[in-house]
């Protein structure tokens, strides 16, 4: 027979509560050096002649892992990423570059958070008392 454990289970709680409010900033710190990556990928995919556009490409942490923009500051930007160029092609309503990027990486995005949930989790000061 295995032997019987007794959890405090509010005190368990505590503890959960409080790594809930740790836990994502922990995370974000982690996702800033991929959301790099992700500016890298994208500045290289964008048109570039002044290099401009491609500055303009920036990741901003937030607690739920962060953001990929492009071209604050950039009056031609969202004509690159969505419109038509010169009257060819097709008005792309998820644009061109920041978006297709950031959904072909999402199952790397997802990993990566996770590496930084658990890495968060195995920092966390648990009390074993």
């Amino acid at each position: 027979m295995a032997a019987e454990v007794e959890v405090d289970t509010e005190a368990l709680a505590a503890q959960l509560n409080a790594w809930i409010r740790v836990a994502p900033k922990d995370a974000s710190r982690t996702m800033v050096s991929f959301g790099n990556l992700l500016v890298a990928e994208i500045r290289n995919k964008v048109p570039y002649l002044t290099g401009t556009l491609s500055r303009s490409v920036e990741y901003q942490p937030a607690d739920d892992g962060g953001e990929v923009g492009m071209g604050e500051g950039v009056p031609y930007a969202a004509w690159i990423e969505y419109a038509a160029w010169g009257g060819q092609g097709a008005h792309k309503p998820d644009g061109r570059f920041v978006y297709p990027t950031v959904q072909s990486e999402q199952a790397r995005i997802s990993e990566e958070y996770g590496v930084a949930l658990q890495a968060s989790i195995d920092k966390y000061p648990w009390s074993t008392a």
